[in-house]
């Protein structure tokens, strides 16, 4: 009971949603720098 209470209680659920959105962002942030770097840009001439 003892390893299971804690991811029961609202506390640990609301924390780990939080820990999540924040993981999640973060790592969504640094793949659309990366690509945003990686890829080329085309010039406009006219």
């Amino acid at each position: 009971m003892y390893g299971t209470f804690q991811l029961l209680s609202l506390e640990a659920t609301l924390v780990d949603s939080f820990w999540n959105v924040l993981f999640y962002g973060i790592t969504g942030l640094i793949i659309g720098l990366g690509y945003k770097i990686s890829t080329p840009t085309k010039k406009v001439t006219t």
